[in-house]
Order: structure tokens, then C-alpha cells, then sequence
């Protein structure tokens, strides 16, 4: 059995989903940075390019809301929120 590690996972799922559809797009805070957001997002960039893998401003309402507009539009986006402290639990 392969083992992955939690980042190596999500960056796989990551290659696949954007690879299959290219309605996927990746948005958010640290996208380019390796440090910011671990090895989950790492050679995205590379392969898919600037319009597919976001790297926005620290705003974590407009970065949400874009990606509601994006997926009202048809989109499909995965959103990185790297900091917890801004979630909101219901």
C-alpha cells in the first residue's frame, strides 16, 4: 500500500482534479509560496499556469467571493484559506 504524507495527498487530488477539468481553478492567499501553505499546492503553478492557480491579496471575503461568482458562472474553484482563525463555525 502507498503511503502519502497530507500534503503529497492534497497536491495529488490537486493534479488530478485540475488535469481532468480544466474548469478547476485553484484561488487564494500563498498559492506560489511553498512555505505559506506547505507542499500542497507545488507544481501547479508550473503545469496549469497563472489563470488556473491564483495567488491573491490577504482578503479572505473577496477571495470567497469570487469563487461564488466563478462557480455561478460554472467554474469549479478550490479556495485556500490558510489561516483557521477566519473560519467561522455554525
Amino acid at each position: 500500500m502507498r503511503q502519502l504524507n497530507y500534503a503529497l495527498a492534497i497536491n495529488e487530488a490537486l493534479h488530478q482534479m485540475m488535469e481532468a477539468d480544466e474548469s478547476v481553478f485553484l484561488i487564494g492567499q500563498g498559492v506560489k509560496s511553498p512555505w505559506y501553505v506547505g507542499r500542497t499546492p507545488e507544481g501547479l503553478l508550473d503545469r496549469f499556469g497563472p489563470e488556473r492557480v491564483i495567488d491573491t491579496p490577504v482578503s479572505e471575503n473577496a477571495i470567497t467571493g469570487a469563487a461564488v461568482g466563478a462557480a455561478l458562472a460554472g467554474m469549479r474553484s478550490v479556495v485556500v484559506h490558510p489561516r483557521m482563525d477566519f473560519m467561522r463555525m455554525s
